[in-house]
């Protein structure tokens, strides 16, 4: 017979502990110490630009493996700590977006123009992994749904008039509104009643994005352009389209170039333009031009949009009560 203290593998086997969840801050700490460290090498004075892609990508898609924290068991001890990760992440996506926006608003580097959109994966890995967490009502905190519905339509109204502004500006108002159409997308199907008004108001702020850059100029210098007698100074013929010959007509006004589109090169002649007073954009309009159809039809539409914009915000104050 064989002695009692004997072990068999089997009972080795039983007794041994179960495998341990995966932490949560040490997947993420890694992958948003490459990305940041991308992100600074990219946009110092260093230059450093090829080798801050790579970094800041290889941190994106690490990153984005972090959303298999998403599928953490309900009773795993690894939950609360993976929220926290998740928001964490957001944060730090939000913060470094914004910290590309300004260093291209300042330097009119195409560099920070690209590392804001790399700069959105912290976001969204976030968001995929909270709402996996959480569940996809709780995707967001209910008042970044608030904030987002008020911020992201006055922020896309704005863009109408750095759509036309000079050197990275438009390229800005792109990235501004994907981030935020995104994010508005996500807070506004929190529930089954917000699924009709919420898809209203996302149609229309994409529909206001569209009308910034072929009608937002003229609804700005119709309302805030100022009048400015202006020298003729030479004229750009191009052909977009076979059919469609157009042409920029180049003015000096006082100390400022402003650059005037029109599709007949004969109509350039010096005297009054509408100006934008701000100096943001260096395009002009002829008085007569402004605000015409085009500025029209923006203002339409940013009417329907604080329409869609108010009774998303009734109902989501009605669901609170509920």
């Amino acid at each position: 017979m064989p002695p009692a203290d004997d072990a068999t593998p089997a009972a080795e086997v039983d007794a041994s502990p179960p495998n341990s969840p995966p932490n949560a801050y040490g997947c993420l700490f890694p992958s948003a110490g490459l990305h940041a460290l991308g992100l600074v090498l990219a946009l110092s004075p260093l230059h450093w630009t090829a080798v801050g892609y790579l970094l800041a990508l290889l941190g994106a898609n690490l990153l984005a493996i972090t959303c298999g924290l998403a599928r953490l068991p309900a009773g795993s001890p690894e939950r609360p700590r993976a929220v926290r990760a998740a928001d964490h992440q957001i944060l730090y996506g939000a913060a470094a977006t914004a910290m590309t926006v300004v260093v291209a608003a300042v330097t009119a580097d195409d560099t920070a123009v690209w590392m804001g959109y790399l700069c959105l994966v912290p976001v969204g890995t976030g968001i995929y992994t909270r709402g996996g967490l959480l569940g996809w009502d709780r995707a967001l905190p209910a008042g970044a749904v608030t904030a987002l519905v008020v911020a992201v339509p006055l922020l896309c109204a704005t863009g109408a008039l750095f759509a036309h502004g000079t050197e990275r500006l438009p390229a800005l108002t792109v990235l501004l509104t994907i981030a935020g159409v995104g994010l508005l997308g996500v807070s506004l199907f929190r529930s089954r009643r917000g699924v009709v008004p919420g898809a209203v108001l996302l149609s229309l702020v994409c529909a206001l994005f569209v009308t910034n850059f072929t009608g937002g100029l003229h609804a700005w210098l119709g309302v805030a352009g100022q009048r400015v007698d202006c020298r003729h100074v030479d004229t750009t013929e191009f052909r977009p389209r076979a059919a469609s010959p157009e042409a920029v007509h180049h003015y000096r006004c006082g100390d400022r170039r402003i650059d005037v589109r029109g599709s007949e090169a004969g109509r350039a002649a010096d005297g009054a333009l509408l100006v934008d007073p701000t100096g943001v954009s260096d395009r002009g309009l002829r008085v007569a031009e402004a605000p015409g159809g085009r500025g029209m039809l923006w203002w339409a539409t940013l009417a329907a949009v604080i329409a869609a914009m108010g009774a998303v915000l009734l109902l989501n104050k009605r669901s609170r009560r509920l």
